[in-house]
Protein backbone atom coordinates (compact mmCIF):
# COMPACT_ATOMS: atom_id res chain seq x y z
CA UNK A 1 0.00 0.00 0.00
CA UNK A 2 2.72 2.18 0.75
CA UNK A 3 4.24 2.24 -3.02
CA UNK A 4 1.02 2.47 -4.11
CA UNK A 5 0.37 5.58 -2.05
CA UNK A 6 3.49 6.78 -3.00
CA UNK A 7 2.72 6.54 -6.87
CA UNK A 8 -0.66 8.06 -6.72
CA UNK A 9 1.12 11.45 -4.82
CA UNK A 10 3.18 11.16 -7.36
CA UNK A 11 1.14 11.17 -10.43
CA UNK A 12 -1.23 13.93 -9.01
CA UNK A 13 1.55 16.30 -8.79
CA UNK A 14 2.63 15.59 -12.22
CA UNK A 15 -0.90 15.92 -13.77
CA UNK A 16 -1.54 19.02 -11.28
CA UNK A 17 2.01 20.69 -12.75
CA UNK A 18 1.27 19.29 -16.61
CA UNK A 19 -2.01 21.00 -15.83
CA UNK A 20 -0.74 24.63 -15.10
CA UNK A 21 1.54 24.29 -17.98
CA UNK A 22 -0.98 23.68 -20.61
CA UNK A 23 -4.69 23.24 -21.22
CA UNK A 24 -4.66 19.61 -22.84
CA UNK A 25 -1.96 17.98 -20.47
CA UNK A 26 -1.85 14.74 -22.92
CA UNK A 27 -0.64 12.15 -20.26
CA UNK A 28 -1.89 9.26 -20.47
CA UNK A 29 -4.88 7.51 -18.09
CA UNK A 30 -3.71 5.35 -14.87
CA UNK A 31 -5.20 3.21 -12.76
CA UNK A 32 -3.02 2.17 -9.58
CA UNK A 33 -3.80 -0.73 -7.46
CA UNK A 34 -2.03 -2.48 -4.65
CA UNK A 35 -1.39 -5.43 -5.58
CA UNK A 36 0.75 -7.59 -3.02
CA UNK A 37 2.38 -9.15 -1.68
CA UNK A 38 2.88 -12.43 -3.78
CA UNK A 39 0.51 -13.95 -6.40
CA UNK A 40 -3.13 -13.82 -4.49
CA UNK A 41 -2.44 -9.94 -3.73
CA UNK A 42 -1.57 -9.18 -7.64
CA UNK A 43 -4.63 -11.51 -9.10
CA UNK A 44 -7.37 -9.76 -5.59
CA UNK A 45 -5.98 -5.93 -7.61
CA UNK A 46 -6.57 -7.17 -10.96
CA UNK A 47 -9.57 -7.93 -9.74
CA UNK A 48 -11.32 -5.22 -8.19
CA UNK A 49 -9.59 -2.23 -10.78
CA UNK A 50 -10.29 -3.65 -14.12
CA UNK A 51 -13.68 -5.97 -13.43
CA UNK A 52 -16.32 -4.27 -16.01
CA UNK A 53 -13.60 -2.08 -17.55
CA UNK A 54 -11.69 -1.78 -20.84
CA UNK A 55 -8.47 -3.15 -21.85
CA UNK A 56 -5.61 -1.28 -20.57
CA UNK A 57 -2.86 -0.43 -23.71
CA UNK A 58 -0.12 -1.30 -20.56
CA UNK A 59 -0.09 -3.26 -17.68
CA UNK A 60 3.22 -2.01 -15.47
CA UNK A 61 4.75 -3.86 -12.58
CA UNK A 62 5.23 -0.64 -10.21
CA UNK A 63 7.35 -0.24 -7.30
CA UNK A 64 10.37 -1.67 -4.93
CA UNK A 65 12.32 -4.45 -5.44
CA UNK A 66 15.60 -6.04 -3.62
CA UNK A 67 19.16 -6.38 -5.29
CA UNK A 68 20.95 -9.30 -5.80
CA UNK A 69 24.07 -8.59 -7.61
CA UNK A 70 26.60 -6.05 -5.91
CA UNK A 71 26.27 -3.32 -8.94
CA UNK A 72 22.86 -2.43 -7.81
CA UNK A 73 22.02 0.21 -5.32
CA UNK A 74 19.27 1.50 -3.10
CA UNK A 75 17.13 4.45 -5.06
CA UNK A 76 18.46 2.69 -8.81
CA UNK A 77 15.56 2.44 -11.21
CA UNK A 78 15.49 -0.79 -13.16
CA UNK A 79 13.65 -1.88 -16.49
CA UNK A 80 14.08 -5.96 -16.33
CA UNK A 81 14.32 -7.28 -20.08
CA UNK A 82 12.41 -10.33 -18.40
CA UNK A 83 10.93 -11.31 -15.77
CA UNK A 84 10.75 -14.98 -14.42
CA UNK A 85 9.33 -17.50 -12.05
CA UNK A 86 10.60 -19.78 -9.36
CA UNK A 87 10.13 -22.85 -11.41
CA UNK A 88 12.44 -20.93 -14.41
CA UNK A 89 8.92 -20.14 -16.43
CA UNK A 90 10.32 -16.58 -18.45
CA UNK A 91 8.33 -13.81 -19.55
CA UNK A 92 9.73 -10.96 -21.81
CA UNK A 93 9.06 -7.47 -21.25
CA UNK A 94 8.31 -4.02 -23.02
CA UNK A 95 11.49 -2.26 -24.31
CA UNK A 96 11.83 1.16 -22.90
CA UNK A 97 13.47 3.49 -25.88
CA UNK A 98 16.94 4.18 -24.95
CA UNK A 99 16.24 8.02 -24.85
CA UNK A 100 13.77 7.59 -21.83
CA UNK A 101 15.73 5.53 -19.95
CA UNK A 102 18.71 7.69 -20.26
CA UNK A 103 16.57 10.93 -19.80
CA UNK A 104 15.25 9.23 -16.55
CA UNK A 105 18.38 7.57 -15.73
CA UNK A 106 16.87 4.15 -15.85
CA UNK A 107 18.95 1.12 -15.46
CA UNK A 108 17.52 -1.10 -18.51
CA UNK A 109 18.36 -5.35 -19.32
CA UNK A 110 18.89 -7.94 -16.96
CA UNK A 111 16.45 -10.42 -15.25
CA UNK A 112 14.12 -9.81 -12.18
CA UNK A 113 13.10 -12.92 -10.09
CA UNK A 114 9.62 -12.97 -8.40
CA UNK A 115 9.72 -15.53 -5.21
CA UNK A 116 6.80 -16.72 -3.03
CA UNK A 117 8.61 -15.21 -0.20
CA UNK A 118 11.31 -12.47 1.01
CA UNK A 119 14.83 -13.43 0.43
CA UNK A 120 16.30 -12.63 4.07
CA UNK A 121 19.92 -12.90 3.70
CA UNK A 122 22.75 -12.42 1.23
CA UNK A 123 22.60 -16.22 1.09
CA UNK A 124 19.42 -16.82 -0.03
CA UNK A 125 20.00 -13.73 -2.84
CA UNK A 126 23.29 -15.13 -3.85
CA UNK A 127 21.62 -18.04 -4.84
CA UNK A 128 18.95 -16.52 -6.50
CA UNK A 129 21.16 -14.80 -8.54
CA UNK A 130 23.26 -18.08 -9.18
CA UNK A 131 20.43 -20.36 -9.76
CA UNK A 132 18.32 -17.84 -12.26
CA UNK A 133 20.78 -15.68 -13.26
CA UNK A 134 18.45 -12.66 -12.14
CA UNK A 135 19.71 -8.88 -10.69
CA UNK A 136 17.08 -8.18 -8.65
CA UNK A 137 14.25 -9.49 -7.09
CA UNK A 138 10.31 -9.08 -6.32
CA UNK A 139 7.03 -11.33 -4.88
CA UNK A 140 4.47 -9.66 -8.03
CA UNK A 141 6.10 -9.52 -11.42
CA UNK A 142 5.75 -12.90 -12.71
CA UNK A 143 2.15 -13.07 -11.20
CA UNK A 144 0.99 -9.86 -12.93
CA UNK A 145 3.60 -10.97 -16.39
CA UNK A 146 1.47 -13.57 -16.71
CA UNK A 147 -2.16 -12.36 -16.03
CA UNK A 148 -0.93 -9.54 -19.00
CA UNK A 149 0.09 -12.55 -21.75
CA UNK A 150 -3.16 -14.12 -21.09
CA UNK A 151 -5.23 -11.05 -22.32
CA UNK A 152 -2.27 -9.98 -25.10
CA UNK A 153 -1.49 -6.73 -22.99
CA UNK A 154 1.96 -5.31 -23.52
CA UNK A 155 3.71 -5.71 -19.84
CA UNK A 156 6.76 -3.93 -18.49
CA UNK A 157 8.37 -3.54 -14.68
CA UNK A 158 9.90 -0.58 -13.40
CA UNK A 159 11.28 -1.30 -9.90
CA UNK A 160 13.60 1.05 -7.42
CA UNK A 161 16.20 -1.35 -5.68
CA UNK A 162 15.40 -0.61 -1.61
CA UNK A 163 17.19 -3.44 -0.14
CA UNK A 164 20.99 -4.40 -1.50
CA UNK A 165 22.60 -7.84 -1.75
CA UNK A 166 24.49 -7.25 1.02
CA UNK A 167 21.29 -5.76 3.11
CA UNK A 168 19.80 -8.40 5.43
CA UNK A 169 15.61 -8.65 6.13
CA UNK A 170 15.25 -9.33 9.75
CA UNK A 171 12.97 -12.07 10.75
CA UNK A 172 11.58 -8.99 12.92
CA UNK A 173 10.80 -7.13 10.10
CA UNK A 174 9.57 -9.78 8.06
CA UNK A 175 7.22 -10.75 11.07
CA UNK A 176 5.72 -7.51 11.92
CA UNK A 177 4.33 -7.52 7.87
CA UNK A 178 1.08 -8.11 7.26
CA UNK A 179 -0.54 -9.63 4.19
CA UNK A 180 -1.13 -6.49 2.69
CA UNK A 181 2.44 -5.68 2.98
CA UNK A 182 1.97 -2.89 5.56
CA UNK A 183 4.97 -3.20 8.52
CA UNK A 184 2.83 -2.50 11.50
CA UNK A 185 5.67 -0.66 14.45
CA UNK A 186 4.82 -1.33 17.45
CA UNK A 187 4.99 -5.30 16.74
CA UNK A 188 8.16 -4.40 14.99
CA UNK A 189 9.57 -2.40 17.96
CA UNK A 190 8.29 -5.47 20.00
CA UNK A 191 9.59 -8.34 18.14
CA UNK A 192 13.15 -6.06 17.96
CA UNK A 193 13.37 -5.44 21.04
CA UNK A 194 13.72 -9.24 21.76
CA UNK A 195 17.04 -9.80 19.36
CA UNK A 196 18.83 -6.34 20.22
CA UNK A 197 21.85 -7.24 18.08
CA UNK A 198 18.94 -6.69 14.84
CA UNK A 199 18.94 -3.00 15.51
CA UNK A 200 22.09 -1.68 13.66
CA UNK A 201 21.05 -3.79 10.56
CA UNK A 202 17.67 -2.27 11.10
CA UNK A 203 18.87 1.52 11.29
CA UNK A 204 20.61 0.72 7.43
CA UNK A 205 17.28 -0.92 6.46
CA UNK A 206 15.77 2.01 7.30
CA UNK A 207 17.90 4.68 5.92
CA UNK A 208 18.27 2.78 2.15
CA UNK A 209 14.70 2.52 2.79
CA UNK A 210 14.05 6.34 2.93
CA UNK A 211 16.25 6.81 0.20
CA UNK A 212 14.78 4.01 -2.32
CA UNK A 213 11.44 5.42 -1.33
CA UNK A 214 12.11 9.42 -2.58
CA UNK A 215 13.40 7.79 -5.51
CA UNK A 216 9.87 6.04 -6.03
CA UNK A 217 8.59 9.16 -5.94
CA UNK A 218 10.35 10.79 -8.28
CA UNK A 219 10.35 8.09 -10.68
CA UNK A 220 6.33 8.11 -10.05
CA UNK A 221 6.17 11.59 -10.76
CA UNK A 222 8.02 11.12 -14.52
CA UNK A 223 5.96 7.66 -15.03
CA UNK A 224 3.44 9.39 -16.86
CA UNK A 225 6.27 10.88 -19.68
CA UNK A 226 8.24 7.78 -19.33
CA UNK A 227 5.25 5.50 -20.70
CA UNK A 228 4.09 8.22 -23.56
CA UNK A 229 6.52 6.31 -26.06
CA UNK A 230 5.36 3.14 -25.22
CA UNK A 231 1.67 3.85 -25.42
CA UNK A 232 1.72 5.63 -29.34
Amino acid sequence: EREAAILRRALADARRASDARTTSSGLPATAVACGGPGPQGVARAWGMTHAGSGRPRLVLSFGLAGGLVPGLHAGDACWPAEVLSEAGEVRPTATLPKGSAVRFGIRCGGRLLSCSQPLADRRAKAFSHADHGAQLVDMESYALAEIAARREIPFAVLRVIADEAGDRLQAAVTEATDTAGRVHPVRLVTKLARTPGDWRDFARLARVGRRAEAALGRVGAALPEILLPLLG
